[in-house]
């Protein structure tokens, strides 16, 4: 339940009002000293800080923690809405920082126990011009423990700007017209760090004609974005980009977002130097204007568990070459169904889901020139990635050979193409051939057949990896 005046009264006591502290709210007084004032009573008695209807004009920033007695108590900011304007009369200037000891750093001993709650506020900026380098909404450092409700963010470079803070909660908030709407940044959460940077969640609310992103999560545990409404921004969503320095956020989740309309990818995971680990993007609809991907996955790791994208729908008329792209190898993100069933990886450039099926055998002794059937491939319209890795395991000469395979015609197979993709080989030449007949061993199907090249008999190890949109593929 939202929190409102009369609620307020109930804990310790009535609430303060700025009003009472020389605050005008008439748009055109300077109300900072005011508001300092208030604050600080505020701080003082451990009471919420009331912000009735009007326009409270601000020049300069007011600080709050540190490392100070103060830095580990409650902090309740709340007005009647929209209609409660926090607004900056310089474009260099925001109006509230919450720091904690030492903000720069990441880690529970760098923190104060903010218990931040901000409600029904609205922060109007000056404009999203990029070069307003300093003006953000809400600047919050070194902080855990912080809520916000029914708050809205119109005008900023920030309209959030949050460093090593930890338990975050937003609902309900709206950030629109803003140059960057959320960012985050986690010190030093790189690949082999425990993590500090953790919870942060937001639910509903709008994330609207943001120029540059909507949020730029940067380092940590578990974010999540759950109903919320992406329209019209640069990118909407971003985890650990080239410029996050090998930091790693783990389990990203979209749950139930509707993106609409960004101008570049609407998601971008991974980049450069950053890392995304595992996350799921389920249930959310994707209409874009750009002829870009709509997601963009890159530096993507599994190890730590496997991501998976399922049951979302896209625009039909999406003009963009594909769905998702990937730059990194297969096997790294999962395609499922309703019931979450697997049906597949995302290939890479192509942005396509597969089917997947991987297994090893072994066939042989082949003698020197000798010839085996390996695998059969059948169905019409069959079109088939294969990714071989072959082992002598006489001669412990070894090769990696990927195939594109294309079976056109209707039952019976009227054309085909195999071709060899990469071809890496160790222990000297190529130890085999690898050769396809058509319409064989049946009408309809091919077969691959492997060929000793060695003048030795020699038994092989064969690893395979095959993806497929239909029909069938056999190991013979």
């Amino acid at each position: 339940m939202s929190l409102t005046k009369a609620s307020y009264s109930m804990v310790n006591g009535a609430p303060l009002n700025v009003l009472d502290y020389g605050a005008t709210g008439n748009g055109t007084t300077d109300d900072t000293a005011a508001i300092q004032l208030a604050v600080t009573a505020s701080y003082a008695q451990q009471k919420a800080l009331y912000f009735p209807t009007g326009t409270y004009l601000m020049s300069s920033t007011i600080t709050m923690g540190n490392n100070t007695a103060d830095a580990a108590k409650f902090c309740y900011f709340f007005g009647d809405g929209k209609d409660s304007v926090i607004k900056v009369n310089a474009a260099n200037v925001n109006p509230f920082l919450w720091q904690g000891p030492n903000p720069n750093v990441d880690g529970s001993g760098n923190r104060i126990d903010g218990r931040i709650l901000i409600e029904k506020l609205r922060f109007l900026g000056p404009s999203s011009a990029s070069t307003n380098t300093n003006s953000i909404g809400m600047k919050i450092f070194g902080a855990q423990g912080i809520t916000l409700r029914d708050c809205t963010f119109n005008g900023w470079v920030h309209g959030e700007y949050y460093q090593n803070c930890d338990i975050i909660s937003r609902y309900n908030v709206y950030s629109q017209s803003n140059y960057n709407g959320v960012t985050t940044f986690a010190s030093g959460y790189a690949l082999t760090d425990a993590g500090q940077f953790n919870s942060f969640n937001s639910y509903g609310g709008l994330i609207a004609n943001c120029t540059n992103y909507g949020f730029l999560y940067q380092g940590g545990l578990t974010p999540g974005w759950y109903g919320v409404n992406f329209v019209s921004n640069g990118i909407s969503i971003i985890c650990s980009p080239n410029s996050a320095g090998y930091l790693v956020t783990v389990s990203p989740n979209l749950v139930g977002c509707y993106f609409e309309g960004d101008t570049g990818t609407t998601v971008l995971w991974g980049g450069g130097s950053g890392i995304v680990r595992g996350g799921q993007i389920i249930g959310c609809n994707f209409i874009s204007a750009a002829a870009t991907a709509l997601i963009t996955i890159s530096n993507y790791s599994n190890a730590f568990g496997r991501g998976w994208i399922c049951n979302n729908t896209i625009d039909i008329t999406f003009p963009g070459s594909s769905f998702i792209t990937q730059s990194t190898s297969l096997e790294k993100i999962d395609a499922n169904n309703l019931n979450a069933t697997p049906i597949g990886d995302v290939i890479p450039s192509t942005g396509v889901f597969s089917t997947v099926n991987s297994g090893s055998f072994t066939k042989g002794p082949i003698a020197a020139s000798g010839t085996v059937d390996i695998l059969k491939i059948g169905g019409a319209g069959v079109v088939a990635s294969i990714s071989l890795t072959i082992r002598s395991i006489s001669t412990n000469k070894a090769t990696l050979r990927r195939y594109q395979i294309a079976l056109m015609g209707g039952g019976t197979v009227t054309g085909s193409d195999i071709s060899s993709v990469t071809e890496v080989y160790s222990g000297g030449g190529s130890p085999f051939t690898l050769s396809e007949t058509q319409d064989s061993p049946t009408v309809g199907t091919n077969k691959l057949t492997i060929t000793n090249n060695d003048s030795v008999a020699s038994t092989y190890y064969i690893a395979y990896t095959v993806e497929y949109a239909s029909g069938t593929i056999t190991v013979l």
